[in-house]
C-alpha cells in the first residue's frame, strides 16, 4: 500500500495514519505499507529520520516512497497568505540535495530494516 503525500498542512495526519499502519503490518521482513516523503519540503529529511528511528525502536520495517513534490505553487501561496514560513526548499538544487540525502539514508539502512521506492522525477 503506497500512502500518497499531500499538502503540508495535512501531512502530519497522513503520517500518523501511515506509520500506525506500518507499525502494525510491516512485520516479518516485508514493508506492506509505504509512506511518501516529499523532498521539496524543508522538514522531509528530519521526518524521515525520526520515522526510521521509530521503526527501529518498535521493531517494524520502514517503507518509504521518496518524491520531489507536487504542490509547490500551492504551498508557497498558502504560506504567503497565512503569513507563515515557506515550507519549500528555496531552490530546485536544494530539493535535489534533500532527495539525494534521503535516498542515501534509506539505502544505507536497507540491510537493517527499510524498503524504498524512488520517484525520480516530477514536472
Amino acid at each position: 500500500v503506497l500512502v500518497d503525500a499531500e499538502q503540508s498542512y495535512m501531512q502530519s495526519a497522513i503520517d500518523w495514519m501511515a506509520n500506525g499502519a506500518a507499525a502494525r503490518f510491516n512485520r516479518g521482513g516485508r514493508a506492506v505499507v509505504m509512506n511518501t516523503y516529499q523532498c521539496y519540503l524543508k522538514d522531509a529529511s528530519t521526518r524521515l529520520v525520526l520515522d526510521l528511528q521509530r521503526a527501529e525502536a518498535e521493531g517494524w520495517l520502514m517503507g518509504a516512497k521518496l518524491v520531489r513534490g507536487a504542490y509547490m505553487e500551492q504551498e508557497r501561496r498558502l504560506a504567503a497568505e497565512g503569513g507563515t514560513e515557506d515550507p519549500i526548499h528555496p531552490t530546485k538544487e536544494a530539493t535535489h540535495a534533500c532527495f539525494d540525502a534521503c535516498a542515501a539514508e534509506l539505502i544505507r539502512r536497507l540491510p537493517f530494516g527499510a524498503e524504498v521506492l524512488l520517484g525520480t522525477h516530477n514536472e
